[in-house]
């Protein structure tokens, strides 16, 4: 059973209601930009799923974030599986992953 709330309208607390309105709105405010990004990622996977090339993205220290399938191909592996790997832990020699590492640092410098 829920407790009893106290009815707001006739409170002798009118900010109190006013502060909830207003925190309300902004939570339905973030609610829809966090929808629209939710949308727009869709839109990019897709867009990134249907090209014809490999694409892969990582962040800073070089872990892999999400690629394509025809990335993951290249690999022998899944989209999922290579989320989370750095280039040490994919299929390629040491000598390759730290070129490949080499080059990420470039570019992010």
């Amino acid at each position: 059973m829920l407790p009893d709330l106290p009815d707001l309208e006739a409170s002798s607390a009118p900010s109190e209601l006013e502060r909830l309105r207003r925190e309300n709105a902004a939570l339905r405010a973030a609610l829809a930009d966090h929808r629209e990004l939710l949308h727009e990622r869709a839109a990019l996977k897709a867009i990134v799923s249907s090209i014809p090339y490999s694409v892969f993205w990582k962040d800073r220290n070089s872990v892999f974030r999400g690629c394509n399938e025809s990335f993951a191909a290249l690999a022998g592996m899944s989209p999922d599986s290579i989320v989370g790997k750095t280039d040490y832990d994919m299929p390629w020699t040491r000598e390759e992953a730290e070129q490949y590492r080499a080059a990420d640092r470039r570019v992010i410098e």
